[in-house]
């Protein structure tokens, strides 16, 4: 078990967690999504559902995206 790798448990562990976030909305690190084509045409597909569901259900827009590929 992943906690026997652990000399001192005690019931409130101390952690520290750095975290780095990164806005994947089209338009938003474009360097990023020059290097990984799949993360850029899901930025790309979000952003259709989002103007089409200004018009139109989620689950339609949904829908209506996956055929206008």
């Amino acid at each position: 078990m992943l906690l026997d790798a652990y000399e001192n448990l005690t019931e409130t562990p101390n952690l520290e967690l750095k975290v780095l976030t990164l806005n994947i909305n089209e338009g938003h690190n474009e360097e990023l999504m020059e290097q990984c084509l799949i993360l850029k045409e899901y930025a790309q597909y979000v952003a259709k559902v989002r103007n089409y569901t200004k018009e139109m259900k989620l689950d339609v827009a949904v829908e209506h995206a996956n055929l206008i590929r």
